[in-house]
């Protein structure tokens, strides 16, 4: 993920998937939970981190990472508990959507509803994290 695509002014991540429109260039807001973690990354050498590292880079690393703890658990399954998540703390399904980059299942969803990233924001922040 390209360093120039995290902006810590807003508090997001401008990214996604390539495979789909929805996707593309969607707003991800940083959980305010993770937010000094990404902080702290991006000021450590120039937040080389981020603009070193490919998702090719960084599944191999996560895959080399449960190896080397036993377990079996994928990169995709982040998707699931990530989904899951916000789905237990009653997060609409067309933010959730949004938020995974997923495609919309009917028309009204898909053009004339549209949430900001202010919506978005409050969403993600639904999820209880405990450190």
């Amino acid at each position: 993920m390209p360093k120039n695509n995290i902006d810590l002014k807003k508090g997001c991540i401008v990214g996604g998937g390539k495979k789909t429109k929805a996707g593309k260039e969607r707003i991800i807001p940083i959980h305010t939970a993770i937010r000094p973690l990404i902080e702290d990354i991006m000021n450590k050498n120039s937040g080389e981190f981020f603009t070193q590292i490919s998702y090719y880079s960084f599944r191999k690393e996560f895959h080399t990472i449960m190896d080397d703890i036993g377990s079996e658990h994928t990169i995709h399954e982040t998707r699931h508990t990530f989904a899951s998540l916000l789905d237990r703390e009653g997060v609409p399904e067309n933010i959730t959507k949004r938020l995974l980059g997923h495609t919309f299942g009917n028309i009204t969803q898909d053009i004339y509803i549209h949430k900001d990233e202010n919506e978005l924001r409050k969403g993600i922040e639904r999820i209880k994290i405990t450190v």
